[in-house]
Order: structure tokens, then sequence, then C-alpha cells
């Protein structure tokens, strides 16, 4: 049976106070109501980097699903599979492929 040791716990006022001593304060924005902070009937507008973050990452996926799609198999089975047809062919019991 193994003991893991605990540390006590903070209370959760006391833990927060101390990371906002060392790092400094934090802007507190107050909830609007509004999806994503735009008001209704105003149209959103985008930031400079959220074009280039969703077509890397969008291009990303579809480049990484063509090279796991077209990879070579290097499977075991596939090369055993390979060896005892050639074994079996050599011998008779198989016909040969075309």
């Amino acid at each position: 049976m193994a003991i893991f040791y605990m540390p006590p716990r903070l209370p959760h006022g006391i833990f927060f106070s101390r990371i906002f001593i060392r790092h400094g304060s934090t802007k507190y924005e107050p909830p609007t109501g509004n999806l994503w902070n735009v008001a209704p009937g105003k149209k959103y507008e985008p930031e400079g980097w959220e074009f280039m973050w969703k077509w890397g990452m969008m291009g990303g996926l579809v480049l990484g699903t063509v090279i796991a799609m077209y990879r070579p198999d290097t499977r075991i089975q596939t090369w055993a599979l390979e060896e005892a047809r050639k074994e079996l062919e050599e011998e008779g019991i198989l016909e040969r492929r075309k």
C-alpha cells in the first residue's frame, strides 16, 4: 500500500490573493450580457491574427489528413503477409499473382 503525501489545501481567497500579489492585478471587465462582447445589431470585426489562425489551422489539418492517407504501409502484419504469400507461391501452394 502506497502512502501519498497531500499538501494542506489553502482557502481559495488566500491562494488567489497570492497570485495577484505576485503577478500584478488583472483588468476586470464586468459582464455585458452580449455574446463575445458584441452589442446586438453591430457586426463583429475580427482581429488581425484570427484570419491567419483560421486558415493556418484548417490548412494544417487538411495537409495532415492527406499525408496520413497517403503514407506508406509499414505495419509488420502487411510485411509478414507478403512474405508468407511469397513462400507459399514458391512452394506451389498458392497460384502466382498477376
